[in-house]
């Protein structure tokens, strides 16, 4: 988060500087589909990968103004979505 997350997304911004680019949109949408998909792997929600995918970008934007804040805030998303799903 310290290094990465002040740069902002590469493939958000490649889509942000040729936003008619529908090569750079299928990669920016191929990529984040592995995000969610690999964040649900690995934590054994399946079901919820859309919602982990927005923990995920809330937390990417949110930390640069939050820092520590937005990842406690992101846990307990986290957590209630864990408790949700049962």
């Amino acid at each position: 988060m310290v290094t990465e997350t002040w740069h902002g997304c590469l493939f958000h911004a490649a889509v942000a500087a040729d936003p008619n680019s529908l090569p750079l949109r299928a990669l920016l949408e191929r990529h984040k589909a592995e995000v969610a998909s690999c964040a649900a792997a690995a934590t054994g929600l399946s079901a919820a990968e859309t919602e982990l995918f927005v923990i995920i970008e809330g937390l990417t934007q949110a930390w640069p103004l939050r820092d520590d804040a937005a990842i406690e805030a992101a846990k307990r998303l986290a957590q209630a979505l864990r408790a949700a799903l049962g």
